[in-house]
C-alpha cells in the first residue's frame, strides 16, 4: 500500500483470512495463498474513504469489511452473505449509518444481536449500535447512537465494545458492555481505573434504548501518557518516531462465555520508566462476572515487558476455550525497527503473569 499511514487490518475464519489496508483488500486461503486480485474498497462501498476494519462473526461464520465515510460522516459495512468471500457475495450498507461527526478510528464488536461501533469522534453521541440479525440477511438494518456518560479523554477517544471471540454469544438483548482507561493523569480523573458501560439495545421499539452509568474498577496504578500526547512519541531504528497508539484500548476486547462465568481480555500501552525516561510495555487485564449484567471483577491483570528491553506495545491478545491466553505485540527500539513478536499463558500458570 502506498497509504500512509497503511492502517493495516484483518480477520480469519476456518478457511479463509481477509487483509486491508488504506484503500483496498485481499482475501486469501488459510495457508496465504491469495484467492484474489488485491481489490479497491470501492468495489464495495463505490469509494476508498478508507481505514477499514475487518472482523469476524464466528456465530453467523461470516467475514466483515467496514470503512469510515464523509458524504455523510458516517460508516459503511459490508456483511458477507455466505461463509466463503470469495464467491458468495456482499451485503453492502453504504448509507444509513450517519454519525453526525466524522468517525475517526472506528472499532466494531460482535455482541448478542448487536454489531457495536466505537470511534474518536467529537460529537456527544460517540457509540453506535446497528442491527446485526437484519444485516446478515441483507434486509434494512436501524441504527442507534449513545453518549458515554462520564467519560474523560486525553486528546483521542477511543473506548471498545466487548466482542465475543467464538460462536457463543449472550442472549439477545443483553446489555453490551463497553469499556475505557481513565489515566489519573488525565484532567478529571483522581485514580487509574476502568470504565465500564452497558448499552441496552432494544430493536423493538428503538427509543427504549439507554446507557448505563459506567461501573468504575480501580486498577493498579499506571502512567499511559506518553510525550504529553504526541502521535509521534518512541523511536525505531532508522526511521521517525512512531505513534504506539495511547490512551487507546487495544483492538479488540475479547469475551468469551464459559460454564459459571463469563471472562473478558482488555490491554492498553503503558509507561514503566518514572520520571522523563519512557519505555512502553502492555498493561493487560481478565475481567469476570458470574451472570449476564453482574459487575465485572478483576480476576488478573499484569504489565507485559518485552524480554529483549524494547518498547511492547499495540498487542492484541484472545483466549480459547481452555482459558489459556495468546498476545500478539510489536517492538522497537533506538536501534531496531518494528517486529512483530507473541506470547501467552496457559490458564494454569500463575495469575498475573503473560
Amino acid at each position: 500500500s502506498q497509504a500512509t499511514p497503511s492502517d493495516p487490518t484483518g480477520a480469519a475464519g476456518p478457511n479463509h483470512y481477509i487483509g486491508a489496508w488504506n484503500t483496498a483488500f485481499r482475501i486469501f486461503d488459510k495457508e496465504g495463498t491469495p484467492l484474489t486480485a488485491e481489490l479497491s474498497l470501492a468495489t464495495l462501498f463505490g469509494n476508498t474513504i478508507g481505514d477499514p476494519i475487518v472482523f469476524y462473526d464466528a456465530q453467523a461464520d461470516r467475514l466483515v469489511i467496514t470503512q469510515f465515510d464523509n458524504t455523510p460522516n458516517g460508516f459503511n459495512v459490508a456483511v458477507c452473505q455466505g461463509s466463503d468471500p470469495v464467491n458468495d457475495g456482499w451485503h453492502v450498507y453504504s448509507t444509513g449509518f450517519n454519525t453526525g461527526a466524522f468517525p475517526d478510528y472506528t472499532k466494531f464488536a460482535v455482541f448478542g444481536d448487536v454489531y457495536m461501533v466505537t470511534a474518536n469522534i467529537s460529537s456527544s453521541n460517540r457509540v453506535f449500535a446497528v442491527e446485526r440479525n437484519q444485516m446478515l440477511n441483507g434486509d434494512p438494518a436501524q441504527f442507534v447512537a449513545f453518549q458515554l456518560p462520564g467519560i474523560r479523554t486525553f486528546g483521542f477517544y477511543s473506548p471498545h465494545a466487548f466482542h465475543t471471540t467464538d460462536d457463543q454469544l449472550a442472549p439477545a438483548g443483553t446489555p453490551v458492555p463497553i469499556a475505557y482507561m481513565q489515566d489519573d493523569a488525565w484532567s478529571g480523573v483522581d485514580d487509574d481505573h476502568i470504565k465500564i458501560w452497558n448499552a441496552t439495545v432494544d430493536w423493538d421499539d428503538i427509543g427504549n434504548s439507554s446507557i448505563s452509568a459506567a461501573q468504575e474498577l480501580t486498577v493498579a496504578d499506571f502512567t499511559g501518557v506518553f510525550d504529553g500526547g504526541s502521535f509521534s512519541n518512541r523511536p525505531q531504528g532508522g526511521g521517525v518516531d512512531i505513534d504506539i497508539l495511547q490512551a487507546t484500548m487495544m483492538n479488540q476486547v475479547q469475551y468469551r462465555r464459559f460454564n459459571g462465568y463469563n471472562s473478558v481480555l482488555m490491554n492498553f500501552v503503558v509507561d514503566v520508566l518514572a520520571g522523563s525516561a519512557e519505555k512502553a510495555a502492555v498493561r493487560w487485564y481478565e475481567l469476570r462476572q458470574t451472570n449476564d449484567g453482574d459487575p465485572w471483577t478483576i480476576y488478573q491483570e499484569g504489565t507485559f515487558e518485552a524480554p529483549d528491553g524494547k518498547d511492547a506495545y499495540s498487542a492484541s491478545m484472545a483466549m480459547n476455550g481452555n482459558g489459556d491466553i495468546g498476545m500478539g505485540y510489536y517492538t522497537s527500539s533506538t536501534t531496531d525497527r518494528i517486529a512483530m513478536n507473541y506470547t501467552g499463558r496457559f490458564a494454569t500458570d500463575p495469575l498475573n503473569v503473560m
